[in-house]
């Protein structure tokens, strides 16, 4: 599913979608991350969820690559932002 930190308004939640809050730390801040665990039996297709696209920053000096937060110095981030 998506993750949405900072914002973002509450949505309604079919069968077999639980909603997800965090709170993490950041820059001295605490941000409320929200995010929904998608049960067996959730009509994916219909809700339109989906990943973030790559490249999404995840965190200070991070980035979302191949579905995880990677340092923005892994070697492949400037094929990445090129291409």
């Amino acid at each position: 599913g998506k993750l949405q930190c900072q914002g973002g308004k509450p949505s309604l939640l079919t069968p077999h979608m639980v909603p997800v809050d965090s709170t993490v730390h950041l820059d001295g801040h605490e941000v409320t991350c929200r995010g929904v665990l998608a049960l067996p039996g959730a009509q994916l297709d219909l809700l339109g969820l989906g990943m973030v696209e790559p490249g999404t920053q995840c965190g200070p000096r991070m980035v979302c690559q191949s579905r995880r937060c990677e340092n923005t110095a892994f070697q492949e981030l400037h094929r990445c932002l090129t291409a």
